[in-house]
């Protein structure tokens, strides 16, 4: 059996620093004691919950994380994709994955009242729709050669952009 750890980043501390702290103590140990993984879950849009100790990017965690660390892999639990660019998502993993030596694992996800959530402005189009067209736009900026033609519906990535995958 392989064990791992799960932070959902809110102890409930005064100051968001405190919790980072804790966090990082708990990924370190963890690291020490052999686990294998840490799934750092990403708190930063939800309106229900004002405590101001939440993490709204794993990612910069995990990436302090892994300079703390020897072996342990790590990934956010989730990243909520329709909050955000998914070239700016697919961009901001790879960066992780070479930060971390390689130990940086994706985590996707359409989070949690997301329709009703306006936190960082209105979604435009049905978040499970826009997660679909967010991993297949990740994946392709991940995998092609070269440039690229993206025909999005969602909002996020418009009709008919040009990218440049490198």
């Amino acid at each position: 059996m392989q064990i791992g750890v799960f932070s959902n980043g809110n102890r409930n501390n005064k100051v968001a620093k405190t919790t980072y702290d804790e966090d990082l103590a708990e990924i370190v140990l963890a690291d020490r004691l052999g686990m294998k993984e840490a799934w750092i879950s990403e708190h930063g849009t939800f309106l229900a919950h004002y405590t101001p100790d939440q993490l709204p990017s794993a990612d910069l965690l995990i990436c302090k994380a892994a300079a703390l660390t020897a072996q342990i892999k790590m990934g956010p639990a989730i990243r909520p994709l329709p909050f955000f660019h998914p070239l700016q998502v697919a961009t901001e993993a790879a960066v992780c994955d070479h930060l971390t030596g390689g130990r940086y694992f994706a985590g996707f996800g359409v989070g949690i009242n997301v329709a009703n959530n306006t936190q960082r402005g209105p979604i435009p189009a049905d978040p499970r729709l826009m997660f679909r067209e967010a991993v297949d736009l990740i994946l392709k900026a991940w995998e092609a050669p070269g440039p690229f033609d993206w025909n999005g519906r969602s909002g996020k990535a418009e009709a008919g952009t040009s990218f440049q995958s490198r």
